[in-house]
């Protein structure tokens, strides 16, 4: 009798496992595609959590360090930790440009739930190679440039439209 009860106990929980796995599977796909949806409105900002460089990490403190995409243009303004290779007398240290988007690459992967965009911003003083990896609510930001060494930032994935419905 307990062995029959133990049996039956058994099965419901790994009913109830499944049940729930497979919610949350298509939660996560369900989230991945409005994510996608929403990254064809051609607007949105990922702001900067944490930078990672190539002598450690740190955590970023205060607001304002992101990158916002804007239709065809892009705003940055991103701290920087890192080599200069050749930088302006009373230039500024931080990523810093407002410029149209002269190249763009996007590819979806809907197998790992992410969407990677390439954007190529030539500015007068310098040429950044820009890499989005962005996931439902979150992303990384991979800067590479002529002057300074690459740098690469955590960031959350916020959607202006949405940010003011709340």
């Amino acid at each position: 009798m307990i062995k029959r009860l133990f049996t039956v106990i058994l099965i419901c929980i790994l009913f109830v496992y499944t049940i729930q796995a497979q919610s949350r599977k298509e939660k996560k796909a369900q989230a991945y595609q409005e994510m996608v949806k929403d990254i064809a409105s051609g607007e949105f900002n990922l702001e900067a959590t944490r930078v990672n460089f190539n002598s450690g990490t740190r955590q970023i403190q205060g607001e304002g360090y992101s990158l916002k995409l804007k239709g065809d243009s892009v705003e940055a303004y991103l701290p920087f930790f890192g080599r200069a290779y050749s930088v302006d007398y009373n230039g500024g240290g931080a990523i810093e440009f407002d410029e149209p988007i002269n190249k763009i690459d996007i590819r979806k992967d809907e197998k790992k739930r992410k969407v990677q965009m390439t954007l190529r911003v030539v500015t007068t003083k310098d040429v950044y190679d820009v890499q989005l990896t962005l996931f439902p609510g979150s992303g990384t930001i991979n800067v590479s440039s002529n002057r300074r060494s690459s740098i690469n930032y955590e960031a959350d994935l916020v959607f202006p439209k949405k940010k003011s419905e709340k």
